[in-house]
């Protein structure tokens, strides 16, 4: 009888914690702008497709002289202002 009981428990264990039971929900609609806390406020931003992770700046910024981070930065910041 105790078999039985173990064989239950397992069986009502292994059911439970099934990754078949569980379902992922996978989103494909893309969000159509962002909000970023700045000093004078929230600012809403309009995403454009074109926009590039934080990682990957600084991975292109890794190995450039101070003086070109410089002109980088203010090109960048110019482009931003033109969307």
């Amino acid at each position: 009888m105790t078999i039985f009981k173990y064989f239950l428990v397992f069986l009502s264990i292994s059911l439970f914690s099934s990754n078949v039971l569980a379902k992922e929900t996978k989103y494909s609609c893309k969000p159509q702008s962002a909000a970023a806390v700045r000093s004078n406020g929230i600012q809403v931003f309009k995403i454009s497709g074109k926009e590039m992770l934080a990682e990957a700046i600084a991975d292109m910024l890794a190995d450039v002289s101070v003086s070109d981070k410089t002109i980088l930065l203010e090109s960048l910041k110019s482009e931003i202002k033109k969307s």
